[in-house]
């Protein structure tokens, strides 16, 4: 498990919890505008670990998706140099050069799991609005492993601990089933052991 940061809490989810439907009732303004962030976070994540388990084409290329007053659109960093890539990617996040309301960078890297470095997709969920953000890290096996293609249990970082965390991860879940063929992926594939 990777080791939190210093102000960060974080959270495992588990295949129930991915799949968990909660209400967003009792949100806050700013708890709202994080779920549609996080929300979003599961789309775009569901997408990547549909990428990953159908095609070794090598790292997956840094993702933008954003949403805002022209609706949801995604962009992608294929530059040849993938750490110029993903400076790309974390520059627009950290300019928000369209004005979104909220935006996630994904792109592949590397955790800790159980002290052993492995693959992982990396998402940092942005809220505009609410000037909050957190991070996501889903573990994976790759498909070129003898065991092949498996993605394990995502792990939320947030900065924020005063408000409930449950309606996040619910809403990451509604994310991830927004996304038919890719929800499909990461059920097939996901592997619960520690």
């Amino acid at each position: 498990m990777p080791v939190p940061l210093a102000g960060v809490s974080s959270r495992r989810m588990s295949r129930e919890s991915s799949l968990a439907k909660q209400s967003w009732e009792s949100a806050s303004p700013a708890e709202l505008a994080l779920c549609n962030a996080a929300e979003l976070a599961g789309c775009v994540l569901a997408h990547a670990v549909w990428c990953m388990s159908e095609e070794d084409e090598g790292p997956f290329s840094p993702t933008i998706a954003h949403e805002g007053a022209e609706g949801r659109h995604f962009h992608m960093f294929d530059d040849e140099d993938y750490d110029e890539a993903i400076g790309r990617g974390q520059a627009w996040i950290a300019g928000n050069p369209r004005g979104v309301d909220r935006a996630v960078l994904v792109c592949d890297g590397y955790t800790d799991r159980n002290g052993v470095l492995v693959d992982a997709l990396i998402a940092q969920v942005v809220d505009y609005v609410g000037q909050q953000s957190f991070i996501v890290t889903v573990p994976y096996r790759p498909m070129t492993a003898a065991a092949g293609f498996a993605v394990f249990g995502a792990l939320f970082m947030f900065n924020n601990n005063e408000f409930d965390q449950a309606p996040l991860l619910a809403a990451f879940g509604r994310g991830i089933g927004t996304h038919e063929d890719a929800a499909a992926a990461w059920i097939n594939h996901f592997d619960n052991t520690t």
